[in-house]
C-alpha cells in the first residue's frame, strides 16, 4: 500500500503520468534461487527419492517458487492499476466531449434565460418604457411646437431660493419694524407685527409675479404675452404702490395716534403719493422695493423662463431615470451571465485542441505500459521456468529413480493479467467524438457562442437603453 499511495503522489501533475522507479524491473533469478536454497533443498529431496516418479503436481520446493513469482507478479499487477487510474483520471480531465456537454449545456441554459427576460420585459420594464417615450414624445411635440431649439433651464438649489425668502422676510421684518415701532401703541412687538405682515405679502406677491405673469411673458402667443406683460406691470406697481403706502403709513404713526394713521395714509398716498416726510420712510420704500425686486426676480428663475418647458423637461428627466435605473438592474445579471459564458467558450476553444492532443500523449503512453507490462510476463514466466530448472535439473542428478514427467512440463501464468476485467475496464474509453473531427467541434463552438451573443443582443434591441431611443 505504500508503493501504491507513493506512485499515486508521481502521478500527479499536468502532464502525462510517469511509471515509478523499479516498475516491472526483470526478476533477478540467481538472486532468489540463492535465496531459496534451491540446489541444496534438490540434493536433499532427491536423496528421498522426491518428489516421486508418478508425481504429476509440484512439490512443496517447487510451489514456493511459483508462489515466489506470483508474489512478484501480484506486485507488478497492483501498479499497474494504479498506473492505469492515474491515466483514467487524467483522461477524464481531459475529455473533450465532457467539456463540450458542459459548453453546449450553458449556451443553452444562457439563451433559455435570455428569452425568459425577453417575457417578462413586457411588464413593468415595459411600463416604463412606455412612459418614458410619452414624456420624450410630449417634450419634443412642445419643443416644435414653440419653436423651442435650445435645452431647457433646469435650475437647481430650489430649497436654497426658498432659504433665502424666509431670511429677506425676516430681515425686512425687522429692521421695518424697528421704524413702525416709533409710533407703534404696542412698541416693538406691534412695529415688526405691522412691517412682517407688508414684507410677507411683498415677497410672496413678488415671488408668484416673477414665476408666472414675467415668464408667460415669453410665450409664443401675442394674446397671452400681452396679457402677461399687463398683469406684471400692474402687479409691479401694486407693490411700489404697496411700498409707498407704508411709508405713508409709517410717517402718518410717528405723527398721531395708531388708530388715526391708517386713515390718514390712505389720504396722503391719494393726495401727493411721492411726499414722504421723513428719510427713514423712503429708505422703508427702497428696501421694500429692492428686496421685491429681487423676490421677483428669483420667481422669474425659479424655473425655466418658457413656461411649462421646465415642467416637462423635469418630467421626461425623471421618467429616463426611472427606466434607465430599472433597465440597469435589468441587465446587471444578465451581462454577468453573458460575459461568464463567453469567457467559457473561449477557454473552451483555447483548450479543446490542447485537450486533444494531450489526451493522444496519454493513450499513447498507457498504450506502451501495456506493451511493457505484456514483456514483464514473458520474462516472469522465463525466470520461473529457469529456477524450476535449476531446482529439477540438481534433483535428476542426484536421485536413482527416475524423475517425474512434468519436470519436462514449461510453467506458465495461469492468465495474463492484462485480460482481467479490471484492467480492460481501466483500458477502454467511452468514445470521444471531439477526438475524431477537431475543426467540427470548434466550429461548433463558434456557432453556440455567436448564438448567446445573437440572443442577448435581440433582448437587448428589445429592451432599448434611454440613450439608444433618440
Amino acid at each position: 500500500m505504500a508503493l501504491i499511495e507513493k506512485a499515486k503522489a508521481w502521478f500527479k501533475g499536468d502532464g502525462v503520468p510517469q511509471p515509478t522507479g523499479g516498475l516491472m524491473d526483470p526478476i533477478d533469478a540467481d538472486q532468489l534461487a540463492d535465496g531459496l536454497r534451491l540446489v541444496i533443498r534438490a540434493q536433499e529431496n532427491a536423496i528421498q527419492e522426491l518428489p516421486t516418479t508418478d508425481s504429476t503436481t509440484l512439490d512443496g520446493v517447487e510451489e514456493e517458487v511459483v508462489g515466489s513469482i506470483m508474489a512478484e507478479w501480484n506486485l507488478q499487477r497492483d501498479h499497474l492499476i494504479t498506473m492505469l487510474k492515474a491515466y483514467r483520471d487524467r483522461l477524464a480531465e481531459l475529455n473533450a466531449a465532457s467539456e463540450l456537454a458542459q459548453l453546449r449545456l450553458a449556451a443553452a441554459s444562457a439563451v433559455v434565460k435570455f428569452r425568459q427576460h425577453k417575457q417578462e420585459a413586457r411588464g413593468d420594464l415595459a411600463r416604463l418604457r412606455m412612459a418614458y417615450v410619452e414624456t420624450r414624445d410630449e417634450l419634443a411635440a412642445f419643443r416644435t411646437k414653440h419653436r423651442l431649439n435650445r435645452p431647457a433651464r433646469n435650475p437647481s438649489h430650489r430649497w436654497t431660493t426658498i432659504g433665502l425668502l424666509v431670511v429677506m422676510v425676516v430681515i425686512e421684518s425687522v429692521m421695518n419694524g424697528l421704524f413702525f415701532a416709533k409710533g407703534s401703541e404696542r412698541g416693538l412687538i406691534g412695529g415688526v407685527g405691522t412691517a412682517f405682515g407688508i414684507s410677507l405679502v411683498n415677497i410672496l406677491v413678488c415671488f408668484f409675479l416673477g414665476l408666472i405673469p414675467a415668464r408667460y411673458i415669453n410665450w409664443r402667443g401675442w394674446f397671452i404675452r400681452s396679457l402677461s406683460f399687463v398683469f406684471t406691470v400692474a402687479g409691479i406697481g401694486a407693490v411700489l404702490f404697496v411700498h409707498l403706502f407704508a411709508g405713508h403709513l409709517r410717517d402718518a404713526t410717528a405723527a398721531t395716534s395708531e388708530g388715526q394713521a391708517y386713515g390718514i395714509a390712505v389720504s396722503q398716498i391719494f393726495a401727493t403719493p411721492w411726499r414722504l416726510a421723513d428719510i427713514t420712510s423712503w429708505y422703508l420704500f427702497g428696501l421694500g422695493t429692492l428686496f421685491g425686486l429681487v423676490t421677483l426676480w428669483k420667481g422669474y428663475r425659479h424655473d425655466d423662463p418658457y413656461p411649462q418647458y421646465g415642467e416637462l423637461f423635469r418630467r421626461e428627466r425623471d421618467a429616463s431615470e426611472r427606466y434607465n435605473e430599472e433597465h440597469r438592474d435589468f441587465f446587471e445579471e444578465l451581462e454577468d451571465v453573458r460575459d461568464e459564458t463567453i469567457t467559457r467558450f473561449e477557454t473552451g476553444i483555447a483548450n479543446i485542441p490542447e485537450y486533444v492532443a494531450k489526451s493522444h500523449q496519454v493513450r499513447a503512453a498507457r498504450s506502451a505500459l501495456i506493451e511493457q507490462f505484456r514483456g514483464y510476463e514473458q520474462l516472469a514466466e522465463q525466470a520461473g521456468n529457469r529456477l524450476l530448472s535449476t531446482y529439477r535439473d540438481a534433483n535428476r542428478r542426484h536421485r536413482k529413480t527416475p524423475a517425474p514427467k512434468y519436470f519436462a512440463t514449461q510453467w506458465t501464468l495461469p492468465a495474463s493479467a492484462l485480460s482481467g476485467a479490471d484492467i480492460l475496464a481501466l483500458t477502454t474509453d467511452a468514445p470521444d467524438s471531439v477526438v475524431t473531427d477537431v475543426n467540427a467541434t470548434l466550429s461548433e463552438l463558434r456557432s453556440l457562442s455567436e448564438e448567446v451573443l445573437r440572443t442577448y443582443d435581440e433582448l437587448l434591441a428589445a429592451v432599448e437603453h434611454p440613450t439608444d431611443m433618440e
